[in-house]
């Protein structure tokens, strides 16, 4: 823990689940920053840039190399996708939107198992095989991505960038 600014009791349970998050999964740093009503209310770096040994400590100015941002981007997508009708349920089975996949092997899968990367699957090459049940355990795994990516747009007729774009980053005025 390398600095905490204004601490905030009323947002202690989120960087106590950062904490917990940061000791349980692969990873060398983390941080949090809160601004509620207009005021930074929690400020706070945990760990390391990097697992190298000669790395430095996390702080305000770090950069990360930041690869897997977009399982943000899809999650809102897949929430938009929700909001707006195009999905019925995230408990839906993947084969309701895909059902051209292969039903001995995405027969128990649904759109929250993609989400959380708990759907099993694994692919090498143009072969998806079950690595374990669904539900069963965590693994990122790109075909889980794909099969969203494919949902999103087969279901709301717009990519998962043009989603980004309309409902966010237009907004706010980053384009």
């Amino acid at each position: 823990m390398n600095l905490t600014y204004n601490r905030n009791n009323h947002f202690s349970s989120v960087l106590n689940h950062v904490h917990n998050t940061f000791n349980q999964v692969t990873c060398s740093g983390a941080s949090v920053f809160i601004i509620h009503n207009d005021s930074i209310v929690l400020e706070e770096y945990i760990g390391k840039q990097s697992n190298k040994n000669d790395a430095r400590m996390v702080s305000a100015d770090t950069q990360f190399h930041i690869a897997s941002v977009r399982k943000s981007y899809i999650g809102f997508a897949i929430a938009y996708a929700l909001y707006y009708g195009y999905l019925e349920d995230i408990d839906d089975l993947v084969l309701k939107y895909l059902p051209e996949l292969d039903k001995a092997i995405w027969r128990e899968t649904t759109i929250r198992h993609l989400l959380t990367h708990t759907h099993g699957l694994h692919q090498k090459e143009d072969i998806v095989f079950r690595e374990y049940p669904t539900g069963q355990n965590w693994t990122y795994r790109q075909v889980g991505i794909d099969a969203l990516t494919q949902i999103v747009k087969k279901t709301t007729k717009k990519t998962v960038s043009e989603i980004i774009h309309e409902q966010v980053f237009r907004p706010l005025g980053f384009f």
